[in-house]
């Protein structure tokens, strides 16, 4: 537990309130859109077709992870 705390706190640190976080997040999605599409009809696939809970959640989280892991470039920005 202390180091999920640990690591959100570091997280947080490296904005300077909650509207630069929402700008660097749509920048940072912007940025990645071709694999946040690819990673979405990849899910919706897997759900109408196999219905693979745990490949579902493991693309989701690629797809989380994809719009939360910030380019060094764009915490600077």
């Amino acid at each position: 537990m202390d180091n999920i705390t640990y690591a959100l706190s570091n997280y947080k640190a490296q904005f300077g309130n909650f509207t630069d976080f929402i700008s660097k997040l749509s920048l940072n999605i912007m940025g990645n859109v071709f694999t946040l599409k690819t990673l979405g009809n990849s899910i919706m696939n897997e759900y109408l077709h196999n219905r693979n809970m745990t490949i579902i959640f493991d693309l989701l989280g690629k797809f989380t992870i994809t719009c939360l892991k910030m380019d060094e470039s764009i915490l600077t920005h």
